[in-house]
């Protein structure tokens, strides 16, 4: 038979008052300092440093903008630095001259231009 106690004196029996009574204890028994919500943002930078795609990530954290999105995602620089670096270390497949020119061609044709006066 499974104790009806476990050695922090927990009564699995028993329903926890409320969510929040039973995530402060959880915290307390770890030695963490966190708040619940924190774990979203954790979640959500996680997620995005993973290179899951905004709809991924919209889908996930039920986000209907790309606003709200911006505020949950949170990239650290390490993962800015790991991103570029993994550019620098493939020098092989670097962006040829060619290939620059034409994305800037792309970028120009498809913003509008002002009427001459």
């Amino acid at each position: 038979d499974c104790p009806k106690f476990n050695a922090e004196g927990i009564d699995h029996s028993r329903p926890i008052n409320s969510w929040r009574t039973a995530w402060r204890r959880a915290l307390k028994a770890a030695g963490l300092g966190v708040r619940f919500h924190d774990l979203r943002h954790t979640c959500i930078t996680k997620l995005a440093e993973g290179q899951a795609s905004e709809h991924t990530l919209m889908a996930i954290a039920g986000h209907v903008s790309r606003k709200m999105l911006e505020h949950y995602s949170h990239i650290r620089l390490e993962a800015k630095r790991a991103a570029l670096d993994a550019i620098a270390a493939q020098p092989s497949q670097a962006v040829s001259a060619g290939a620059v020119n034409q994305n800037v061609n792309q970028q120009q044709a498809s913003t509008p231009k002002a009427p001459a006066n």
